[in-house]
């Protein structure tokens, strides 16, 4: 079957062939079909089997030639104008061959002798090859109807996975604001204590925002690209804490290439150290550490701080683990997962696991 432009969108199935393949199938099919009624014939009649076959195959095979041509002829005519155009030349063709098969030439023949042979034959092969012609075109229906559930069911997905990264952006940008406001206040508290640690850390800020800034609209980045953010982050918070926080980032090299959706890691980070170390009296450590783990990316985020339930409430409290966790499960399902648990001494362990793979879910397209 074939395709013509409805919009630039969308594509209207006819029912002529228009491809070689489409032909080939069309043609040979009906050939089949042909031989099948010439052996049915037979048994209605005493010709010989070659004899029904030519006349079963002029009427299949010049209407489904007709047929085409009246599709290919007429492309803004209705499918019933083409339809009835292509029926009507090839049951007009049929009949010709027919004759010309009994009675030699179909011009010399003499109707009034043989009307009643001649009708009889005329109705019997219209009436197979209305059946034949009824038989192809529901039979078309249907894979028509197939097709065009298959291109709604297509459209839907692909309305549902904008919808996803729409959210998904959304989610990203409620978290970078965030982010942001926090390591400014900081910046703010730090002005007034020393003047030149604010310099240190404004110098630490720039780094991390002109990093930061070339990453978060992206799809996907790089685990070593993340662990420069969360460093520089971890830096600009022990500038302002002192000696009441101390990190480290454990990472091997071969991990740094691991594609990773953008700001997982950082909203953790910044969660141990705003409700973990910071309302602690004697601060404490953060320790980032990667891994692999049966295919999967494992992070581990450590902290000594006050501990699960034991950090005073915030109205930012929440904000980062509930977007890293919705934002999981868009992008991975039920491959990924973001637990939380009680340090092995005192404070938080966070761990997030991802799928290894060479791309993350929201670049294919």
């Amino acid at each position: 079957m074939s395709a013509s432009p409805r919009t630039p969108s969308t594509t209207q199935r006819t029912f002529g062939d228009r491809t070689l393949s489409e032909w080939v199938v069309g043609v040979g099919s009906t050939a089949v079909i042909c031989a099948l009624i010439a052996w049915m014939t037979q048994l209605m009649n005493e010709a010989s089997y070659w004899l029904n076959l030519r006349i079963s195959l002029g009427f299949g095979i010049s209407m489904v030639l007709t047929i085409n041509l009246s599709h290919l002829a007429w492309p803004d005519r209705s499918e019933l104008f083409r339809n009835g155009i292509g029926v009507s030349v090839g049951l007009a063709i049929g009949m010709v061959n027919l004759l010309a098969v009994i009675f030699g030439n179909p011009f010399q023949i003499d109707f009034r002798e043989q009307w009643a042979l001649i009708l009889g034959n005329m109705a019997i092969s219209a009436m197979f090859s209305l059946i034949v012609f009824y038989f192809f075109y529901t039979t078309y229906r249907v894979q028509r109807l197939h097709r065009e559930v298959s291109e709604h069911q297509l459209q839907a997905a692909r309305k549902d996975k904008d919808l996803m990264l729409s959210q998904l952006k959304l989610m990203q940008s409620q978290i970078e604001p965030h982010f942001l406001f926090n390591t400014l206040a900081n910046v703010q508290g730090l002005i007034d204590q020393d003047s030149a640690a604010a310099k240190q850390l404004v110098g630490e800020l720039t780094t991390m925002l002109r990093a930061s800034l070339r990453r978060t609209r992206q799809d996907q980045t790089r685990l070593d690209e993340e662990l420069t953010i969360v460093r520089s982050y971890l830096a600009i918070q022990a500038i302002r804490m002192g000696d009441r926080l101390r990190f480290s980032i454990d990472v091997p090299d071969a991990l740094g290439d691991v594609p990773l959706p953008p700001l997982l890691i950082q909203p953790l980070v910044e969660n141990a150290v705003v409700h973990g170390i910071e309302p602690s009296p004697q601060g404490g450590c953060v320790d980032v550490l990667a891994s692999r783990e049966e295919g999967r990316l494992l992070i581990r985020i450590r902290d000594t701080g006050l501990g699960l339930g034991n950090a005073p409430k915030s109205s930012g409290e929440g904000v980062g683990l509930s977007n890293v966790r919705d934002r999981l499960r868009m992008l991975y399902g039920d491959a990924a997962s973001l637990t939380l648990k009680p340090g092995e001494e005192q404070g938080t362990e966070v761990c997030l696991r991802v799928p290894l793979s060479t791309e993350t879910p929201t670049n294919d397209g």
